[in-house]
């Protein structure tokens, strides 16, 4: 009787970066007709796939893409080809309550003794399988091993030209012990999970002021520049193991007022010159003490893991305070402040975990210290006296 090979993939988030989980099983059963392999899948909400944030129903169309090899003997990374399966597309489709995941063609348990590993990555990427060349880089993947190359199953990747829409990649684990891989499994293993993780390292960037500012006076970002990053724009991912190797590039942003948090982006990037100016203003909320996320839509960013980055940021604030009793309406400063700092982070930039960055802009209020001083000494004059006195 052959034994035929049963996917089912579970998949969920863990909260704090601990993973996009999500989950893909293979499980062995005896039957005596071809069964197909069947997914039975849960995603908690995850940024994955194209940017922004995905969710099962974008899971079951963009689907995840496996590898596997077929060995007589132990696995050993870069000796095998992709024999049994090779960038196979997995996506589901549901009826009712029943969600059931499909790939073709299908695949079944080996009779002998041979041993298959499995090795998997999303958002998945059709690829021309001579080369390994997508034929779209829509989620950022340049290229997969060809299917006639034995090296160690990797996923080459490029942040792109604008970091902040950069895609969270995913590499599969075993979902039992996410410190292994599914390898060398065989016709009698039960179920083959596979718990993806984020295989890049998340970057939130925050503002805030350092202290209370007087109700009348509003903080606006203009721009944030990142450059002379240490971080690699593109690189390569090994499926085996996760580490990443860097290829090329800086990682550098560029933020303005299209894509700054709307509570206190910049909207004039220069004075106020009429009433329209004054109005637009006034509708901006201005920084606070409480830490709010740069970005827009409280997007974030997504990093190839480095050891302890180094960054220069550059930014252009602006100040103003509203007083009807000036022309305009509000204080006028000339122009933007601007503040470039360099900085070191002291811990490694690790797959599968956040970092947050927090810019405190300091102000300094304008005081006033006021006395009404004593008269001066009298001055002698001459005459010092006049006698008006009657005679």
């Amino acid at each position: 009787m052959k034994k035929i090979l049963l996917f089912t993939v579970a998949a969920a988030t863990a909260v704090a970066l601990a993973g996009c989980s999500q989950s893909s099983d293979l499980a062995d059963t005896e039957a005596t007709t071809q069964t197909p392999v069947s997914f039975d899948t849960y995603l908690a909400t995850t940024r994955a796939g194209v940017s922004g944030s995905q969710t099962t129903e974008t899971l079951k169309t963009n689907g995840f893409g496996v590898f596997a090899y077929y060995t007589a003997q132990d696995y050993q990374p870069g000796s095998t080809l992709p024999n049994f399966m090779y960038n196979t597309k997995v996506t589901g489709s549901t009826t009712g309550t029943t969600t059931t995941w499909n790939y073709s063609p299908l695949r079944y348990w080996p009779n002998n003794d041979g041993k298959i590993s499995f090795f998997a990555y999303a958002p998945y990427i059709d690829v021309d399988n001579t080369t390994g060349i997508p034929t779209n880089t829509t989620y950022g993947i340049t290229a997969l091993p060809r299917n006639d190359n034995g090296n160690t199953p990797t996923v080459t990747y490029d942040l792109g030209s604008d970091i902040t829409n950069s895609v969270d990649l995913l590499r599969g684990v075993k979902k039992s012990n996410n410190a292994e891989m599914n390898i060398n499994l065989t016709r009698t293993s039960d179920i083959v999970g596979f718990t993806f993780k984020h295989a890049l390292a998340k970057f939130i960037l925050k503002a805030k002021t350092t202290s209370q500012v007087d109700a009348a006076t509003k903080i606006t970002i203009e721009s944030i520049k990142i450059t002379n990053t240490t971080l690699g724009k593109t690189g390569q991912l090994n499926l085996v193991d996760g580490s990443w190797s860097i290829l090329s590039g800086n990682a550098n942003i560029s933020l303005d007022n299209t894509n700054i948090n709307t509570n206190f982006a910049e909207s004039l990037a220069r004075e106020i010159q009429n009433p329209a100016d004054l109005a637009t203003f006034k509708n901006i909320a201005g920084l606070t003490t409480d830490a709010q996320s740069v970005m827009i839509g409280d997007k974030s960013c997504y990093f190839i893991p480095t050891s302890k980055p180094t960054m220069t940021i550059e930014v252009k604030y602006w100040v103003r305070t509203l007083d009807d009793h000036l022309q305009y309406g509000v204080t006028s400063e000339g122009s933007s402040n601007t503040i470039t700092k360099t900085i070191t982070f002291t811990n490694d930039f690790q797959s599968n975990k956040q970092y947050s960055l927090t810019l405190n802009i300091g102000l300094k209020a304008i005081t006033f210290d006021a006395e009404v001083s004593n008269w001066d000494a009298e001055v002698a004059t001459n005459p010092d006296a006049i006698d008006i006195s009657v005679k």
